[in-house]
């Protein structure tokens, strides 16, 4: 989720549902329904900041254009 320029994603326990929700001025915040229930990274805590790709190996780098 490093590179997308999402304000809110919520995931849900039916039908692998997900809703991703685009603002002008992001909150960036991810928020689970299920298991592990609550809000999961937002702006403020330790693990948001930074370059979360060694936690994907293999996914396909961003091309810039």
């Amino acid at each position: 989720h490093d590179h997308l320029p999402y304000c809110e994603m919520v995931f849900f326990p039916k039908n692998a549902a997900f809703n991703l929700h685009w603002c002008e001025h992001p909150v960036r915040k991810i928020m689970a329904f299920v298991k592990p229930k609550g809000i999961l990274d937002k702006l403020g805590m330790a693990n948001q900041p930074g370059d979360h790709s060694s936690e994907y190996p293999g996914f396909p780098t961003l091309k810039q254009y």
